[in-house]
C-alpha cells in the first residue's frame, strides 16, 4: 500500500499548473498585447510623418529638374 501512496503523490507533482483551475497561460509570444498596440499605434503615426516629410523632400529635389519643361 505504501508503494501506492507513492504514486499518487508523485502524480500530483507532475501536474501542469497549467491545468489547475484559476490560473492563467503566459502570452504565446513573450509580451503582453498591449505593447504590441502601442508599437503598431506608434508606427501609424510617425510613420504617416516620416512619409510626409519624404514626399515634401522629393518634391523639393524633383521640382526643380521639372520646372524648364513646364
Amino acid at each position: 500500500m505504501a508503494d501506492h501512496e507513492d504514486e499518487s503523490n508523485e502524480s500530483a507533482e507532475a501536474k501542469n499548473p497549467a491545468e489547475v483551475p484559476g490560473t492563467s497561460l503566459p502570452p504565446a509570444h513573450g509580451k503582453p498585447w498591449h505593447e504590441g498596440t502601442y508599437q503598431v499605434l506608434g508606427i501609424l503615426y510617425y510613420g504617416a510623418h516620416i512619409v510626409h516629410w519624404v514626399w515634401l523632400q522629393a518634391q523639393d529635389l524633383v521640382n526643380p529638374l521639372v520646372q524648364p519643361w513646364s
